[in-house]
Protein backbone atom coordinates (compact mmCIF):
# COMPACT_ATOMS: atom_id res chain seq x y z
CA UNK A 1 0.00 0.00 0.00
CA UNK A 2 1.45 3.67 -1.27
CA UNK A 3 0.75 6.56 0.85
CA UNK A 4 0.34 10.23 -0.90
CA UNK A 5 -0.48 13.67 -0.02
CA UNK A 6 -1.75 16.55 -1.67
CA UNK A 7 0.86 19.50 -2.04
CA UNK A 8 0.45 22.64 -0.41
CA UNK A 9 0.16 24.86 -4.02
CA UNK A 10 1.43 28.11 -1.94
CA UNK A 11 4.67 26.73 -0.62
CA UNK A 12 7.56 26.52 -2.83
CA UNK A 13 7.66 22.37 -4.36
CA UNK A 14 10.95 21.54 -3.63
CA UNK A 15 10.05 21.82 0.22
CA UNK A 16 7.10 20.05 -0.46
CA UNK A 17 9.07 17.31 -1.76
CA UNK A 18 11.94 17.57 0.98
CA UNK A 19 8.87 17.36 3.52
CA UNK A 20 7.24 14.69 2.14
CA UNK A 21 10.24 12.38 2.07
CA UNK A 22 11.31 13.24 5.37
CA UNK A 23 7.21 12.16 6.58
CA UNK A 24 7.59 9.24 4.98
CA UNK A 25 5.13 9.54 1.74
CA UNK A 26 5.87 7.64 -1.51
CA UNK A 27 4.07 10.42 -3.94
CA UNK A 28 2.32 13.43 -3.91
CA UNK A 29 -0.85 15.14 -5.98
CA UNK A 30 -0.73 17.70 -7.60
CA UNK A 31 -3.71 19.93 -9.30
CA UNK A 32 -4.16 20.75 -12.53
CA UNK A 33 -6.01 23.39 -13.24
CA UNK A 34 -7.40 25.45 -16.49
CA UNK A 35 -4.70 24.13 -18.58
CA UNK A 36 -1.44 24.52 -15.67
CA UNK A 37 0.14 22.55 -13.05
CA UNK A 38 -0.67 24.10 -10.06
CA UNK A 39 3.01 23.92 -8.15
CA UNK A 40 5.28 26.96 -6.98
CA UNK A 41 8.02 26.37 -9.20
CA UNK A 42 10.02 29.58 -8.52
CA UNK A 43 9.73 30.77 -12.51
CA UNK A 44 11.13 27.20 -13.69
CA UNK A 45 9.04 24.98 -16.17
CA UNK A 46 6.55 23.07 -13.92
CA UNK A 47 7.29 19.84 -16.21
CA UNK A 48 10.89 20.08 -16.48
CA UNK A 49 11.16 20.79 -12.75
CA UNK A 50 8.79 17.86 -11.62
CA UNK A 51 11.12 15.57 -13.68
CA UNK A 52 14.57 16.81 -12.57
CA UNK A 53 13.38 16.76 -8.96
CA UNK A 54 12.14 13.35 -9.48
CA UNK A 55 9.85 12.43 -6.79
CA UNK A 56 7.07 10.34 -7.86
CA UNK A 57 3.44 12.26 -8.49
CA UNK A 58 0.23 11.97 -9.61
CA UNK A 59 -2.30 14.60 -11.69
CA UNK A 60 -5.43 15.36 -9.98
CA UNK A 61 -6.99 16.85 -12.94
CA UNK A 62 -10.00 19.54 -11.34
CA UNK A 63 -12.66 20.05 -14.81
CA UNK A 64 -15.82 20.89 -15.55
CA UNK A 65 -18.12 18.58 -17.89
CA UNK A 66 -17.19 21.00 -20.81
CA UNK A 67 -13.07 21.49 -19.88
CA UNK A 68 -12.63 17.52 -20.35
CA UNK A 69 -12.64 17.59 -24.17
CA UNK A 70 -10.90 21.40 -24.04
CA UNK A 71 -7.95 20.35 -22.06
CA UNK A 72 -7.90 16.61 -22.40
CA UNK A 73 -5.21 16.86 -25.51
CA UNK A 74 -3.17 19.21 -22.91
CA UNK A 75 -3.44 16.94 -20.11
CA UNK A 76 -1.91 13.30 -22.20
CA UNK A 77 0.88 15.64 -23.58
CA UNK A 78 1.88 16.27 -19.89
CA UNK A 79 0.92 12.78 -18.56
CA UNK A 80 3.32 10.93 -21.59
CA UNK A 81 6.08 13.76 -21.20
CA UNK A 82 5.70 12.58 -16.83
CA UNK A 83 5.87 8.69 -17.90
CA UNK A 84 2.32 8.59 -16.33
CA UNK A 85 -0.05 5.34 -16.01
CA UNK A 86 -2.48 7.18 -13.85
CA UNK A 87 -4.85 10.26 -14.48
CA UNK A 88 -7.33 11.27 -11.90
CA UNK A 89 -10.02 13.76 -12.96
CA UNK A 90 -12.35 15.30 -10.49
CA UNK A 91 -15.16 16.76 -12.35
CA UNK A 92 -17.32 20.06 -11.01
CA UNK A 93 -19.73 22.41 -12.24
CA UNK A 94 -21.17 25.41 -10.96
CA UNK A 95 -24.85 24.48 -8.93
CA UNK A 96 -26.75 26.92 -11.11
CA UNK A 97 -25.74 25.24 -13.79
CA UNK A 98 -26.47 21.38 -13.98
CA UNK A 99 -29.90 20.36 -14.83
CA UNK A 100 -30.90 16.57 -15.27
CA UNK A 101 -29.20 16.09 -17.75
CA UNK A 102 -25.81 17.56 -16.71
CA UNK A 103 -24.77 13.99 -15.16
CA UNK A 104 -25.23 12.56 -19.16
CA UNK A 105 -23.31 14.77 -20.60
CA UNK A 106 -20.31 14.52 -17.73
CA UNK A 107 -20.80 10.63 -18.60
CA UNK A 108 -20.70 11.07 -22.16
CA UNK A 109 -17.83 13.23 -21.75
CA UNK A 110 -15.91 10.23 -19.23
CA UNK A 111 -16.32 7.75 -21.68
CA UNK A 112 -14.77 9.43 -24.43
CA UNK A 113 -12.04 10.51 -21.92
CA UNK A 114 -11.56 7.18 -20.80
CA UNK A 115 -11.27 5.94 -24.56
CA UNK A 116 -8.73 8.12 -25.46
CA UNK A 117 -6.47 7.43 -22.22
CA UNK A 118 -6.36 4.08 -22.76
CA UNK A 119 -5.15 4.40 -26.35
CA UNK A 120 -2.25 5.46 -24.54
CA UNK A 121 -2.03 3.08 -21.75
CA UNK A 122 -3.30 5.46 -18.79
CA UNK A 123 -6.23 4.55 -16.28
CA UNK A 124 -8.81 7.15 -15.72
CA UNK A 125 -10.02 7.33 -11.98
CA UNK A 126 -13.17 9.92 -11.29
CA UNK A 127 -13.36 11.54 -7.90
CA UNK A 128 -16.85 11.06 -6.15
CA UNK A 129 -17.92 14.96 -4.43
CA UNK A 130 -19.51 16.21 -1.61
CA UNK A 131 -23.18 17.42 -1.74
CA UNK A 132 -22.12 20.72 -2.09
CA UNK A 133 -21.11 20.19 -5.59
CA UNK A 134 -24.01 18.14 -6.10
CA UNK A 135 -22.35 16.76 -9.32
CA UNK A 136 -21.22 12.61 -9.34
CA UNK A 137 -22.16 13.07 -5.36
CA UNK A 138 -25.67 11.10 -5.47
CA UNK A 139 -25.45 6.88 -5.10
CA UNK A 140 -27.76 7.43 -8.44
CA UNK A 141 -25.10 9.99 -10.28
CA UNK A 142 -22.42 7.69 -9.55
CA UNK A 143 -24.18 4.55 -10.46
CA UNK A 144 -24.92 6.09 -13.71
CA UNK A 145 -21.11 6.83 -14.13
CA UNK A 146 -20.18 3.29 -13.80
CA UNK A 147 -22.98 1.57 -15.19
CA UNK A 148 -21.47 -0.01 -18.15
CA UNK A 149 -18.12 0.91 -18.43
CA UNK A 150 -15.56 -1.63 -16.71
CA UNK A 151 -12.53 1.02 -17.40
CA UNK A 152 -13.70 4.10 -15.33
CA UNK A 153 -12.04 3.15 -11.88
CA UNK A 154 -13.05 4.61 -8.82
CA UNK A 155 -11.08 7.20 -6.69
CA UNK A 156 -13.37 7.77 -3.36
CA UNK A 157 -13.15 10.40 -1.49
CA UNK A 158 -14.31 9.71 2.12
CA UNK A 159 -14.14 13.05 3.20
CA UNK A 160 -16.92 13.20 0.34
CA UNK A 161 -19.61 11.04 2.29
CA UNK A 162 -22.64 11.97 3.92
CA UNK A 163 -22.98 8.66 6.40
CA UNK A 164 -21.58 5.03 6.46
CA UNK A 165 -25.32 4.09 4.71
CA UNK A 166 -23.62 7.02 1.95
CA UNK A 167 -20.23 5.09 1.80
CA UNK A 168 -21.32 1.58 1.87
CA UNK A 169 -24.22 2.50 -1.34
CA UNK A 170 -20.91 3.33 -3.22
CA UNK A 171 -18.77 0.80 -2.81
CA UNK A 172 -21.76 -1.49 -3.88
CA UNK A 173 -21.34 0.45 -7.13
CA UNK A 174 -17.79 0.09 -7.67
CA UNK A 175 -14.41 -0.80 -5.79
CA UNK A 176 -12.03 1.94 -5.51
CA UNK A 177 -8.36 2.08 -6.85
CA UNK A 178 -7.47 4.85 -4.75
CA UNK A 179 -8.88 7.06 -1.83
CA UNK A 180 -8.85 10.57 -0.26
CA UNK A 181 -8.31 10.87 3.02
CA UNK A 182 -9.05 13.38 5.41
CA UNK A 183 -11.12 13.89 8.85
CA UNK A 184 -14.85 15.37 8.77
CA UNK A 185 -18.55 16.47 10.45
CA UNK A 186 -21.13 14.53 9.16
CA UNK A 187 -23.20 18.02 9.14
CA UNK A 188 -20.94 19.92 7.24
CA UNK A 189 -21.24 20.33 3.12
CA UNK A 190 -17.11 20.28 2.45
CA UNK A 191 -14.24 19.61 5.14
CA UNK A 192 -10.90 17.88 4.95
CA UNK A 193 -9.55 18.35 8.44
CA UNK A 194 -6.75 16.19 10.26
CA UNK A 195 -7.33 12.82 10.92
CA UNK A 196 -8.87 12.61 14.68
CA UNK A 197 -10.46 16.26 14.58
CA UNK A 198 -13.83 15.31 13.01
CA UNK A 199 -16.61 12.20 12.99
CA UNK A 200 -15.17 9.87 10.73
CA UNK A 201 -13.99 6.33 12.59
CA UNK A 202 -11.58 5.36 10.53
CA UNK A 203 -10.79 1.90 12.57
CA UNK A 204 -14.42 1.14 11.48
CA UNK A 205 -14.59 2.35 7.92
CA UNK A 206 -11.28 0.12 7.68
CA UNK A 207 -12.70 -2.74 9.07
CA UNK A 208 -15.96 -3.01 7.89
CA UNK A 209 -16.40 -1.57 4.56
CA UNK A 210 -12.32 -1.08 3.44
CA UNK A 211 -11.09 -4.29 4.77
CA UNK A 212 -10.01 -5.46 0.84
CA UNK A 213 -8.50 -2.47 0.05
CA UNK A 214 -5.04 -2.66 -1.33
CA UNK A 215 -4.98 0.47 -3.52
CA UNK A 216 -3.09 4.02 -3.24
CA UNK A 217 -4.21 6.48 -0.19
CA UNK A 218 -4.12 10.33 -0.30
CA UNK A 219 -4.19 12.36 2.59
CA UNK A 220 -5.76 15.73 1.08
CA UNK A 221 -4.88 17.34 4.74
CA UNK A 222 -3.12 21.22 3.83
CA UNK A 223 -2.93 21.99 7.86
CA UNK A 224 0.95 22.19 9.43
CA UNK A 225 3.74 19.38 8.85
CA UNK A 226 3.26 18.39 12.57
CA UNK A 227 -0.81 17.60 11.70
CA UNK A 228 -0.43 15.96 8.07
CA UNK A 229 2.67 13.60 9.93
CA UNK A 230 0.35 12.84 12.57
CA UNK A 231 -2.53 12.42 10.51
CA UNK A 232 -0.49 9.32 8.10
CA UNK A 233 1.16 7.83 11.29
CA UNK A 234 -2.82 7.61 12.38
CA UNK A 235 -3.69 6.00 9.10
CA UNK A 236 -1.01 3.89 8.44
CA UNK A 237 -1.25 2.62 12.05
CA UNK A 238 -5.28 1.76 11.48
CA UNK A 239 -4.86 -0.17 7.69
CA UNK A 240 -1.70 -2.09 8.85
Amino acid sequence: MKFGRGIREENDFLKEVEFSKKAGFDFMQVWYYKGDIIINSNGKDKTDLIKEIGFPIIIHAVLTVEEIEVYLHNIIEVLQSLSHKELIIHPVCDEENISGETIHSLRNSLDMASSELKKHGINLLVENNCRKTKLNYSVDDIKLIYTDNEEIELLLDIAHVDSYNHLEQILEIREPKMLHIADKHFTVEHEHLPIGNGELDFEKIFSEYLKEFTGKIILEIYDTDEEIEDSLRKIQGIVS
